[in-house]
């Protein structure tokens, strides 16, 4: 498993019972960039809130930002792909 942090949605898309949420991380002013990866959300993905409450898969938007935890295994395609084991919005 692999956390990545601050972490924006810029793009979900639907397919099937599974959620994909296209991020980029937004560096502070003493990181460097990281790619784009494309992050698969099923409903085994654990999702909380602000607060570490629960959320729905159907509440995340573009625009927010968002920690994770991801498997270490990603696709070769652009962007990379991978499952998250958990995510809390920030």
């Amino acid at each position: 498993m692999v956390i990545i942090s601050n972490r924006m949605v810029t793009e979900i898309t639907m397919e099937q019972e599974n959620y994909f949420l296209t991020t980029v991380h937004m560096p502070n002013e003493n990181e460097e960039a990281e790619g784009i990866i494309r992050v698969i959300v099923s409903p085994q993905t654990v999702i909380l809130d602000r607060e570490g409450l629960p959320l729905s898969a159907s509440m995340l938007c573009e625009g927010m930002m968002m920690d994770a935890v991801i498997s270490d295994a990603m696709t070769l395609s652009l962007p990379p792909q991978t499952t998250a084991y958990e995510i809390q919005v920030k």
